[in-house]
């Protein structure tokens, strides 16, 4: 039996809109850092592996920034879980407490280690290009 929506339905769905698209945008931030991420590594493999010259200058500056990339896919996942479960819920409300600090950490985290391994492989390419 199909029933009609009440209109306190349509007034919760209306109200959750901003909110459940808030979310869609975060996911969607989640998964292309984790791309970049992904990507850099590959780029950043590919360099040092074609590239045997015992002259490389500030492989610390590369091993940062490979273990940035990792951090930020780890934090990135972890969070995007954390989301994607709780809109399995359909509970769009907002978050608070325990599971925003879950929620947040990853995804903090995940951000300062992207930007330091970002500046990082920046460092690297240019002191070993010039």
């Amino acid at each position: 039996m199909v029933t009609k929506p009440r209109e306190s339905d349509k007034f919760i769905m209306k109200n959750d809109e901003p909110l459940i698209e808030g979310v869609k945008l975060l996911y969607d931030f989640f998964k292309h850092v984790t791309t970049l991420s992904v990507g850099s590594i590959v780029v950043l493999a590919t360099f040092l592996g074609k590239t045997t010259s015992p002259s490389l200058h500030w492989r610390a500056f590369a091993a940062i920034a490979v273990v940035g990339f990792a951090v930020t896919i780890v934090g990135n996942l972890i969070a995007a879980c954390l989301y994607a479960m709780k809109a399995e819920t359909g509970d769009f409300s907002y978050i608070e407490g325990t599971y925003a600090t879950l929620a947040g950490i990853p995804f903090f985290v995940g951000v300062v280690a992207f930007l330091l391994a970002m500046i990082c492989l920046g460092i690297f390419t240019i002191r070993n290009l010039w």
